[in-house]
């Protein structure tokens, strides 16, 4: 007769283990050495956060080899989430065992930028130009204020870089047209007798969006 007694140990170190039978009414002993591998010490990398839009370089630390919850089996792996997620990467030592961490990438929202409507402007006027949708602006003429004047001698697009309170940004542009000057032109100076008359044309020429324009209007004087 054998009497097979069954241990079931989960031992965090590897120990010598001794037990007794019992075969054919004869008792006896063995041992067996149980061996225990520590768990790899994986580490995801800490959290992390991203605007919208952009990516970020995950990489694992602690084993041999490494699977990723995305199925990469790369040590570094580039996401590109577009909401706020976790990894997980499970790592593989020598001895086969594994253990698992993760890490959360936030993705932070982009601001929603307003340069302002597009303008018109006469040549050699100046315009305020103010921006919304943020807490910070940067403008393409190097301004950081919320607000600028600009006074362009041609037509201009002006653009500004609007962050919000993660330090996310976009970019908006707003277009100030320029009107070129008038030009008069009322003739001559003339000289006339008491009781004559003497006709004027006056001529003005203007610009508008790269169309010339002329107007002559008679003028008559008399003196």
């Amino acid at each position: 007769m054998i009497l097979l007694v069954v241990l079931k140990y989960a031992p965090l170190m590897t120990l010598l283990y001794t037990y007794w039978f019992i075969m054919n009414m004869n008792a006896g002993i063995d041992s067996i050495h149980i061996f225990t591998y520590d768990l790899p010490d994986v580490n995801a990398g800490p959290d992390t956060a991203i605007c919208l839009g952009q990516c970020v370089e995950l990489t694992a630390n602690g084993g041999q080899s490494y699977i990723w919850s995305t199925g990469d089996t790369t040590q570094s792996i580039e996401v590109c989430p577009e909401i706020t997620t976790n990894y997980f990467v499970t790592a593989f030592n020598n001895n086969n065992c594994q253990n698992t961490d993760s890490v959360e990438v936030t993705v932070n929202p982009l601001p929603l930028p307003y340069a302002g409507a597009d303008t018109t402007i006469c040549a050699g006027s100046c315009v305020d130009l103010t921006a919304t949708g943020g807490v910070k602006y940067n403008w393409s003429t190097g301004d950081t204020t919320q607000s600028i004047t600009v006074c362009p001698g041609d037509t201009t697009t002006y653009y500004v870089r609007v962050y919000n309170e993660y330090d996310c940004f976009a970019e908006d542009s707003v277009r100030v047209n320029v009107l070129a000057s008038p030009t008069a032109f009322a003739g001559n100076d003339t000289n006339i007798c008491v009781g004559d008359c003497a006709t004027l044309k006056l001529q003005v020429e203007i610009v508008i969006y790269g169309i010339r324009a002329k107007q002559i209007k008679l003028l008559k004087y008399a003196r």
